[in-house]
């Protein structure tokens, strides 16, 4: 089984649902003054199986705001 190794933006998403039972294996919060809408961001990155991010990442896009990726 493949185990993949990834960062959330907690600020990017509207719910912290699809994190729920993931433990992060490291978190940095990080100064974003030009950002209005989040000044500080809480970057966590977690370690999951392949199967776990699967059955996660239907929820994980449907938690993202949805200006936060806007390329507009």
């Amino acid at each position: 089984m493949r185990v993949f190794t990834g960062s959330i933006i907690l600020e990017s998403l509207e719910t912290d649902a699809p994190l729920e039972g993931l433990t992060s294996i490291a978190e940095r919060v990080v100064n974003m003054p030009r950002d209005p809408d989040a000044p500080v961001w809480h970057v966590r990155w977690y370690r999951i199986g392949e199967a776990g991010l699967r059955d996660r990442l239907s929820a994980l896009a449907q938690a993202m705001r949805p200006h936060w990726y806007d390329r507009g």
